[in-house]
């Protein structure tokens, strides 16, 4: 017995084999339009995470600063004593 599946599989094949080459004209422009938006999106992505991880440097960076400043005034007022 053949199962349901399989048939339905062997009509899509065929539809597909008969559709396709009259919808492919068609669907070419829309699939570049679909791929320049998907290449956008990547660069607005990536332009925005450069954008947090420079800020988080930056952050990183003053708390390691005002630490040894801290340490280093600290150090300066023990050596004094």
């Amino acid at each position: 017995m053949i199962n349901k599946g399989f048939l339905y599989g062997i009509g899509l094949g065929i539809a597909v084999c008969v559709i396709y080459p009259k919808i492919k004209d068609k669907l070419k422009p829309v699939s570049i339009k679909m791929l320049e938006n998907v290449f956008l999106i990547g660069n607005t992505s990536k332009g925005f995470i450069c954008e947090v991880i420079a800020e988080a440097q930056k952050i990183r960076e003053e708390k390691y600063e005002n630490i040894i400043k801290k340490n280093t005034s600290a150090d300066l007022g023990a050596r004094k004593e």
